[in-house]
């Protein structure tokens, strides 16, 4: 499993539920952890999943409500 963290402007429940909503989607991800203080977003995920490709997911999203979005690490 690979543990992948991504720094988020969220500001509400609905921003961090819409980041689950899409990163969901992706076959592989097994677990998301959206955290509105720190504003990052844990993803544990397996090798099929692209980091890159669940930051472009985030940013077509961020970039629709002007929010900032970025990759933070991928272990």
């Amino acid at each position: 499993m690979t543990l992948t963290v991504f720094q988020v402007q969220m500001n509400c429940t609905g921003c961090s539920g819409a980041c689950t909503r899409i990163l969901k989607k992706f076959d592989g991800v097994e677990q998301i952890d959206a955290n509105l203080e720190s504003q990052r977003i844990s993803v544990t995920h397996d090798a099929k999943v692209s980091p890159q490709d669940m930051l472009v997911a985030l940013k077509k999203w961020g970039d629709a409500g002007k929010k900032t979005v970025e990759l933070e690490s991928s272990l």
